[in-house]
């Protein structure tokens, strides 16, 4: 069976709070999800323009190497765009805050 993007971004996820002060991991990687995964490349999806300019130009080559021993192949890593909030778990399905 493949993995599926969220598997991937999930273990590579757990690589980078292992290599980074927690409140690096948590300003920058907490709120990114996994989108897609095609192929050899693994689509993230972040909150807006500037996170993905941040990332893409400080932390590119530290999400593909994570990202890659993840999947345990190599990868590249695209990113989306979008500010719509991650889905709730289907366990909190239907619960009212």
């Amino acid at each position: 069976m493949l993995p599926t993007g969220e598997a991937v971004w999930t273990a590579a996820q757990d690589l980078l709070r292992g290599m980074l002060k927690a409140e690096i991991f948590s300003l920058w990687f907490s709120a990114v999800r996994a989108g897609r995964l095609k192929g050899d490349s693994l689509e993230l999806i972040v909150v807006d323009d500037f996170c993905e300019v941040w990332l893409r130009e400080n932390y590119l080559e530290l999400l593909r190497s994570v990202v890659s021993r993840a999947a345990v192949r190599p990868m590249q890593v695209r990113f989306i765009v979008d500010a719509a909030p991650a889905p709730a778990p289907a366990s909190m399905a239907g619960v009212a805050s």
